[in-house]
């Protein structure tokens, strides 16, 4: 589930204790009453001209308000009063203050204010209505020209870079433009990360991969910075994140969110690497003046990489192009991808999921896709999806046969081995072995050598007859 917004909601419902006394010579107490249906905020204040912020405690309505107790009615002409809370001076004038700006806003203030009736959830859930209606990434064309993919996450997260990474990597229509750089140079020894290589390796679980294989890590400190606040933030106990996901409302916690492999993986890959200080150098012409255009990671772990001659792992492929016509060094991306993956635990490994769910470009081995066949419920589901993508691209009819006839020997053999355990459950936690043999044996319709269907057909059903009696007698030929 993706957070449409997160509300901080530490202090609603609390009743907090104010020691601190803040001593006026004319007010001495603040009032919250409501009135017609509306609920206003008043400071009582002696010798003053009542407003619509101020009243006058010399006069009816100010004396009813003083001396009427919290909870109690009075009635002043025509119009009945209840008193809601009472208050120290300085709490009404900062409510008030509060109230002020968010009248005076015009649109380009940051500043927001949320009232929640009390009792009234269908406020929060109206809210929620509203801000999953905005857009929460920058459209990838416009005009049919191309944006950048780091000049849309500064457009619109500049002051929350992870979110905006997570959520650009895992939006389908933003992924369309998307794609890992495939020419550049092998890693050797070192690569420096920014906020949104983090995040892909994150996301993917390659970043167990990338650990495991020994290269030397580096970030720089404004990296460094963005990632640790963001996962301080969102990791506090205090921490509360409201959703909509399609028409359901999802609740998330610090518990919730700790418990997610992305927040996990994210803090094992941050700790797991060395700061760089950008040495001092005249930098390219045509580089510094896209400073302002991207954002501070990104720009800082140029520096870096340039400085101190390690090649440049951007993923980014337009800002590539742009490297790449300073005779910059990049690193080959896909290829870079394709290692730490092949060196990623099976468990950790999320690169079909994203590929299936949110069109985003990772490698994916046919070792990723056994594993899905061996595995009950929700993988099983994964691996018949990616088996049956029409523009599957095997090298030969051979290769297609072997690959396919793997997938579904996996997938019967962990059906029938979990319903010889456990009969009553087997058909219910494997229910979508039925699906991966039909997507092998349309797959291998289309693919595999013979002049007919049913000789394509015939060739996959003998050979995975010949896979399932060779598991069972190693000796038969």
């Amino acid at each position: 589930a993706q957070s449409i917004t997160n509300l901080l909601l530490v202090n609603i419902g609390q009743k907090q204790p104010w020691s601190t006394k803040y001593k006026s010579a004319r007010c001495t107490s603040a009032v919250i009453y409501l009135v017609d249906g509306k609920t206003q905020t008043r400071l009582l204040v002696e010798d003053c001209t009542t407003n619509e912020y101020l009243i006058n405690i010399d006069t009816t309505l100010g004396k009813c308000l003083e001396s009427t107790a919290v909870g109690d009615t009075f009635d002043l002409g025509v119009k009945t009063y209840t008193i809601k809370e009472k208050l120290p001076p300085i709490v009404g004038a900062f409510r008030i203050s509060t109230d002020i700006r968010q009248e005076i806003n015009t649109g380009n203030d940051c500043f927001y204010q949320l009232s929640i009736q009390e009792d009234n959830i269908d406020d929060l859930f109206r809210l929620l209505d509203k801000i999953d209606k905005q857009p929460h990434v920058v459209n990838p064309e416009v005009n049919g020209l191309a944006i950048p993919l780091l000049l849309r996450l500064i457009n619109s997260h500049a002051n929350d870079m992870v979110r905006g990474c997570f959520y650009y990597l895992t939006d389908v229509n933003s992924n369309k433009s998307f794609y890992l750089y495939d020419q550049g140079t092998d890693v050797e020894q070192s690569v420096v990360l920014d906020v949104l290589s983090l995040t892909y390796l994150s996301l993917t679980g390659f970043c167990h991969g990338l650990i495991t294989g020994g290269k030397r890590l580096f970030i720089t400190r404004e990296t460094k910075n963005i990632v640790m606040d963001w996962l301080r933030k969102v990791g506090s106990p205090e921490f509360l994140s409201m959703s909509k996901v399609g028409d359901t409302y999802v609740r998330a916690t610090a518990a919730d969110v700790q418990n997610h492999p992305f927040y996990n993986n994210l803090n094992l890959l941050i700790n797991s690497c060395s700061l760089l200080v950008p040495r001092q150098i005249d930098m390219p012409e045509s580089i510094t003046r896209i400073k302002e255009h991207v954002d501070i990671s990104h720009y800082s772990t140029i520096q870096a990489s340039i400085s101190h001659s390690i090649p440049i792992l951007c993923l980014d492929p337009l800002m590539c192009s742009l490297y790449k016509t300073e005779n910059l060094d990049l690193i080959n991306v896909f290829g870079f991808m394709h290692d730490v993956s092949s060196l990623t635990p099976d468990k950790d490994n999320f690169a079909v999921e994203l590929f299936i769910g949110c069109k985003l470009q990772v490698p994916v081995l046919n070792r990723n896709i056994f594993w899905l066949c061996t595995q009950k419920n929700h993988s099983q589901n994964l691996a018949a999806k990616i088996i049956s993508q029409p523009l599957a691209n095997y090298p030969n009819p051979d290769a297609a046969l072997l690959f396919l006839s793997q997938c579904c020997s996996w997938a019967v053999h962990s059906y029938f081995r979990s319903s010889f355990f456990d009969f009553w459950f087997a058909e219910f936690d494997w229910q979508y072995t039925e699906d991966i043999i039909y997507a092998c044996c349309s797959s291998a319709i289309e693919h595999l050598k013979g002049d007919t269907r049913e000789a394509r057909f015939a060739l996959f059903a003998l050979t995975v007859l010949e896979q399932s009696v060779k598991a069972v007698d190693p000796e038969f030929r």
